[in-house]
């Protein structure tokens, strides 16, 4: 019985019919009642009533259409609409599986949009899935791995990751944490950091190390943590004037070695007190902080001062010996 084609199977079909059934004499009789009305329940119990009252039993087939009118999803086991997709309120909830040095766990991501033009990622280390728990030092936070095709199939190119490099307290603010880029080297034989930046702020590049030259150093780095790239062209110059101070002022430096306080291998230094040079007046060799308080030193351009005794005392040797002969 059931439904074929389209239609249901007719009770007194053969005989074409109710109609069929008139001509013939037969009466109006249950078994045939009966009959159409069993295929009517299997055809009807085959359908999706609109309003829920029974559900699919296998997988539904739409035959290249598309479902549509469809609401914003509210829960986990509904559909999400395009435009819930388009304007990021959209939540979506990622569980992954991670296997790290503090063993297997899963890493619970709730992604949010926030004002529209932020996404938030919150992160939480779980042992049982959906159930969520503090991270701890050495859990990856994040990571976004960019492959390319070879032809014989994808490899890594570009990966960025950041990882927890303390355990939290609740309360805390913030985590401590790494940042990584990791790059493909020329060989195709490895990914090498490219640049890493730790939880105190020091800035990395690996690489850069094994790439030596025989100029003079020409980077800078200001109070605001921005480097630059020094030079000494008259054309990125103004209001260029002769040095005034020399070996009076050079006299009244005072050379010393030290040891950093930030360097615990107990390496001494040899250079001069920033505070002492601005005290001697020369400002224009000292570098300031954001509180205009004397910080470093433009060592290298003090040659310009060096230069300057020196033709000083040149002059004094020239002329005692003037005096002499």
């Amino acid at each position: 019985m059931g439904w074929s084609g389209g239609t249901y199977t007719k009770g007194n079909n053969a005989t074409g019919g109710w109609a069929g059934d008139a001509s013939l004499g037969i009466g109006i009789e249950a078994g045939r009642h009966d009959t159409q009305d069993d295929d009517f329940t299997a055809g009807i119990n085959n359908c999706i009533a609109k309003d829920g009252q029974n559900t699919p039993t296998q997988n539904l087939p739409m035959g290249g259409y598309k479902h549509t009118g469809v609401a914003n999803a509210a829960a986990s086991d509904e559909y999400t609409t395009q435009g819930q997709l388009k304007d990021g309120s959209f939540q979506p909830n990622f569980l992954n599986p991670r296997l790290t040095g503090n063993g297997t766990y899963y890493q619970i991501s709730n992604l949010y949009n926030v004002g529209g033009n932020v996404d938030q990622i919150n992160v939480s280390r779980s042992g049982t899935v959906g159930v969520d728990t503090a991270v701890v030092s050495g859990n990856l936070m994040y990571r976004k791995d960019i492959q390319a095709y070879t032809g014989s199939g994808y490899v890594p190119g570009v990966e960025i990751s950041h990882t927890c490099t303390s355990t939290p307290s609740p309360g805390d603010l913030a985590i401590g944490s790494e940042y990584q880029i990791r790059i493909g080297n020329s060989t195709g034989t490895a990914l090498n950091v490219g640049l890493k930046i730790a939880n105190n702020l020091r800035t990395t590049f690996p690489g850069v190390y094994a790439l030596t030259t025989g100029a003079a150093a020409n980077v800078y780095c200001d109070s605001a943590g921005s480097l630059l790239r020094s030079t000494s062209s008259e054309r990125y110059k103004k209001n260029i004037e002769d040095l005034t101070a020399g070996l009076a002022e050079v006299k009244q430096l005072r050379p010393v070695t030290f040891e950093h306080k930030e360097d615990e291998s107990g390496v001494r230094y040899a250079g001069l007190i920033a505070e002492e040079v601005d005290a001697v007046g020369l400002n224009e060799f000292v570098v300031y902080d954001s509180e205009n308080k004397p910080d470093a030193i433009h060592y290298g351009n003090l040659v310009a001062l060096a230069f300057k005794a020196i033709q000083e005392l040149e002059a004094k040797v020239a002329s005692l010996e003037a005096q002499l002969a």
